[in-house]
């Protein structure tokens, strides 16, 4: 009977633990950066929604003296944010706790870097500098960053400003605009060693700026001079197919793309202070349905969902299940021992 009521416990705290594990993907916070034209109020606008369903929030506006003429972001898994400034005071602020309660944490400036777009991955920063390419940023956790590679084969100078990278970590891709209007794909062979693959156009790529993967895996781009967003799917062989367009729905001069944890996409206005909604269909083509903007305190460039991070209660709960469990599987090793001696 004790072994039975301990297999039971034992199954009720396995279950407990999953719960609080996993994270509540209909509930999100999101950063839009505030700029206008070459210059920014060098706010941050922090978002909560609650699923596709939820009105948008702004919970809080974030400022800091290391945000001096914002445009793009960046986060880490950890939560650590990171906000370009381009122009006249060229670097990058750190800020810890993009969540909560926001604190510097230090500001990154490299010597003639311009940067605009971000993406981290494996502890490197990928920066798209309008007058050198990409900078390849090695970040330190003291608040601080090396600069160790320049990728700039097959890109012209002054005209990169997003970057991203694929789901599987094997492609880099830049966007060039103001009349280059291209993507280019890179290669990459293991982190910060990147290769030129191709360059993707047509589809109408018109003043590309941010650019995003979809959870399915389609690439989606913001194109500023024709008020769009265009798509592009990617066939066995990984050539480009496109997949038409996401216009209306109160684009005016598309910069930042973000997909929601529940895959809505969130699409930022430079030209007008608004943010747009689209759904998306479980039909072979990933039909996309409208759903919806709404109003900005100011117009935006970049924007991007906050990664979920349990909280550190979440963590004890997790620590202490597993105690729990450890206690319990013990007591029932124990037991069925001396059961084999009755």
């Amino acid at each position: 009977m004790k072994i039975k009521v301990i297999s039971v416990i034992c199954a009720v705290l396995t279950l407990l633990i999953s719960e609080v594990t996993v994270a509540d993907t209909s509930v999100a916070k999101f950063i839009a950066v505030s700029r206008q034209g070459g210059t920014s109020t060098n706010e941050l606008y922090r978002y909560t929604v609650t699923g596709p369903n939820g009105s948008a929030n702004l919970e809080r506006t974030i400022t800091s003296p290391n945000i001096t003429n914002a445009y793009g972001l960046a986060l880490s898994e950890a939560g650590e944010m990171y906000v370009s400034n381009s122009y006249a005071t060229p670097s990058i602020a750190r800020l810890l706790d993009s969540a909560g309660s926001v604190t510097d944490n230090g500001k990154i400036s490299i010597a003639g870097m311009t940067p605009d777009g971000m993406v981290i991955r494996n502890g490197l920063l990928y920066a798209a500098d309008e007058t050198k390419g990409v900078q390849i940023i090695s970040l330190d956790a003291s608040g601080g960053g090396t600069l160790i590679g320049t990728i700039s084969d097959h890109l012209t100078t002054h005209w990169q400003r997003g970057v991203t990278i694929n789901p599987a970590g094997t492609e880099l891709l830049v966007t060039e605009c103001c009349g280059i209007d291209s993507v280019v794909r890179y290669t990459l062979s293991s982190p910060g060693v990147a290769t030129f693959k191709d360059v993707i156009i047509g589809n109408g790529l018109n003043n590309p700026h941010d650019l995003v993967f979809s959870p399915w895996g389609e690439l989606f781009v913001a194109n500023a001079g024709n008020d769009s967003i265009s798509r592009f799917n990617f066939d066995s062989n990984g050539d480009v197919v496109p997949n038409g367009q996401l216009t209306g729905n109160g684009l005016s001069g598309t910069l930042g793309l973000d997909f929601s944890p529940w895959g809505e996409l969130f699409a930022a206005s430079h030209f007008s202070p608004t943010i747009s909604r689209w759904t998306f269909g479980d039909d072979a083509l990933h039909t996309a349905t409208s759903n919806g903007s709404f109003t900005t305190p100011n117009t935006m460039a970049d924007l991007m969902f906050i990664p979920s991070i349990p909280e550190p209660e979440t963590y004890a709960m997790f620590l202490a299940g597993l105690g729990l469990l450890g206690f319990m599987a013990g007591r029932r090793k124990e037991l069925i021992m001396y059961s084999n001696f009755d």
